[in-house]
């Protein structure tokens, strides 16, 4: 079993990355992790996530699990693949996955949602990531047998922005009043995104601009397919619309 990541080149994720490196190295875990080139935009720089999963798993004979390169790994990681799961991840509302931890098994089903999700962000670049991952897992699901395990929000905890919500938490914590998390996730993206680097006004469409109905099949676990085809040829994700759709 590996952990993989990548980070942006000359940006201040090269530097994020460091944190991630040695809680995997105290913990005594296989990683592999890259710097790429960075793109255009925040959103696109994230739509590289399926092409490098899908660099890795081939590249790698073993289960992987995915961390986002501004998290820090502080509990144990456990091969999911040893009780028949292809794929986890924490989903807000039991439909919104959150992409910044995601357990990929060495099966087909796992390699099926990835080359899916490969393709829907090769055409929809402006969709969040994560969102096409969720769709790409409930299509193949409802191709046939695809195990999904909904993480808990253990695994993607992020880190209290102001330092008295922070404190509340730390104490908290050692009380025992809440769960200590197997992965934090540092959100760096709330202090950087707005520097990155953006050629030209880029729009991006994330989960909260997913419509009712796509959220309730996935929510619902429907036996019906998403059409990414018909979400094109629809208002949805249309990028002549004026207003730029952000992040969270």
């Amino acid at each position: 079993m590996k952990v993989i990541s990548y980070y942006t080149l000359d940006t201040p994720y090269a530097a994020e990355v460091r944190a991630l490196e040695a809680s995997l190295r105290m913990h005594g875990l296989d990683y592999a992790i890259e710097g790429l080139p960075a793109r255009a935009s925040w959103v696109e720089n994230c739509a590289q996530k399926s092409a490098f999963v899908r660099d890795m798993a081939q590249k790698f004979d073993e289960d992987l699990w995915w961390l986002d390169a501004d998290a820090e790994l502080c509990g144990s990681l456990p091969d999911l693949g040893r009780e028949g799961v292809d794929i986890a991840a924490y989903a807000t509302d039991g439909w919104s996955l959150n992409s910044g931890t995601v357990f990929f098994a060495n099966t087909d089903g796992a390699r099926r949602v990835i080359d899916l999700w490969c393709s829907y962000c090769e055409t929809c670049p402006f969709v969040w990531d994560q969102l096409l991952l969720m769709i790409a897992v409930h299509n193949v699901r409802c191709d046939g047998d695809l195990v999904f395990r909904d993480l808990p929000e253990t695994y993607y905890k992020r880190t209290k922005s102001r330092p008295m919500k922070r404190l509340k938490h730390q104490l908290f914590m050692a009380l025992g009043f809440e769960k200590r998390p197997v992965v934090r996730q540092n959100q760096a993206s709330r202090r950087f995104k707005s520097s990155a680097q953006t050629k030209g006004k880029m729009r991006e469409f994330s989960s909260d601009d997913a419509p009712a109905d796509v959220r309730a099949a996935l929510r619902n676990r429907s036996s019906e397919k998403i059409s990414m085809e018909e979400l094109l040829r629809g208002s949805v994700f249309d990028l002549s619309r004026e207003e730029t759709l952000c992040a969270e």
